[in-house]
């Protein structure tokens, strides 16, 4: 009996960690400044009502947002051209103009944002390549 109640009580700070990162990786949340408005602002049923407590730790995590190295970048780029029939010289000429082959600024994923001459945001281009936020769906992958 006293092991079921132990189980009981520590049971769920196991499972909580998983089912949270599972609900924030469900929200398909940018790591982009509104991260965190958007995280802790997202709905949340009885299994998660307090993974809203880790979005600080969710919009900074550091898992995924260090840069590649640059053989990393160029051997990655030139094996995109070679599935495409492109020059790798030319990938990898884009990824150095576009954004000198970095994916993370300060931990966010790079972002140049294109804005009128009133400061309104028109777009955003993201990452190596700078992917334009509104042509992206235009893409082949």
């Amino acid at each position: 009996m006293i092991k079921l109640i132990i189980i009981m009580i520590i049971a769920p700070a196991f499972f909580t960690a998983d089912n949270c990162r599972d609900w924030f990786n469900s929200l398909n949340i940018r790591q982009d400044r509104d991260c965190l408005t958007k995280c802790l602002t997202a709905p949340a049923g009885m299994g998660t009502f307090t993974c809203t407590k880790q979005c600080s730790e969710f919009c900074e995590s550091n898992d995924n947002v260090k840069n590649p190295s640059k053989q990393e970048v160029i051997n990655y780029i030139a094996e995109q051209c070679r599935k495409k029939g492109l020059p790798e010289q030319v990938g990898l000429a884009i990824a150095w103009l576009e954004n000198r082959m970095k994916q993370f600024t300060n931990s966010r994923p790079a972002c140049n944002e294109n804005r009128s001459k009133n400061n309104k945001l028109l777009s955003a281009d993201w990452g190596i390549m700078q992917i334009n936020d509104k042509n992206q769906e235009r893409l082949e992958i």
